[in-house]
């Protein structure tokens, strides 16, 4: 079994769902999602440009009504969307 087979198996087993964005046949990116509790908790989250960044939340949004991503402090969305910052 490949490498990332076992990871897809690894999210699976720990409840866990993964989605890939393609665009002209090549892979834009993708994320790895929980939903819980109504809430889809993202994970992991591997995008290339903001139209695909666009597609994923649009994406996650229709899964449920409230989305979660916490993006690490270099991740500046802030001009991009209008978000709550959690300390």
């Amino acid at each position: 079994m490949l490498e990332y087979e076992l990871y897809f198996k690894e999210i699976e087993a720990l409840g866990g769902h993964l989605m890939t964005v393609y665009r002209a046949n090549e892979i834009k990116g993708y994320f790895v999602y929980r939903i819980v509790d109504d809430v889809v908790e993202i994970d992991e989250c591997i995008y290339l440009d903001l139209k695909t960044l666009n597609q994923i939340i649009s994406y996650a949004l229709k899964i449920a009504p409230r989305l979660e991503l916490t993006v690490s402090e270099y991740e500046d969305l802030g001009r991009r969307f209008k978000y709550n910052a959690k300390e």
